[in-house]
């Protein structure tokens, strides 16, 4: 007989529009048993009505214990050797988006996208620096 092993992954809905990056962060450290608050990490990530920038977010990452760096990938660099959960900063809609991927796999990403819930994509189109968490 086998056994089969699911794993569990989170996300949490951001508030609004400029939320995603703060919503990612509180989706990685829900990951590893924190419980934080979107406006707490809004508050240390220096958050506004533009969003979080990568510096936000790398700073609050590591305000809240992790550590954190930002690299710039494209898509096909993408491997199941990258620490996940990771936070990725893509091109949504023609707009700078945060998503958190949990993971890599020969079908594509598993993603947790603060603005959508979940999603499986093949790839991600026009992939913009990642900042990783670990």
């Amino acid at each position: 007989m086998c056994a089969q092993f699911f794993k569990r992954y989170y996300c949490i809905k951001q508030h609004d529009i400029s939320d995603c990056g703060a919503a990612c962060l509180a989706i990685v450290a829900k990951q590893y048993g924190l419980k934080l608050p979107i406006s707490y990490i809004r508050e240390i990530a220096g958050t506004d009505q533009k969003g979080t920038n990568a510096f936000g977010m790398i700073k609050a990452a590591k305000e809240i214990g992790f550590s954190a760096k930002g690299v710039k990938a494209q898509a096909e660099h993408l491997t199941s050797q990258l620490p996940l959960p990771t936070i990725a900063h893509v091109v949504k809609d023609n707009l700078l988006h945060y998503v958190v991927i949990h993971e890599i796999n020969k079908k594509g990403l598993i993603i947790a996208d603060p603005a959508a819930y979940f999603g499986q994509f093949d790839h991600l189109i026009r992939f913009m620096p990642i900042a990783r968490y670990a």
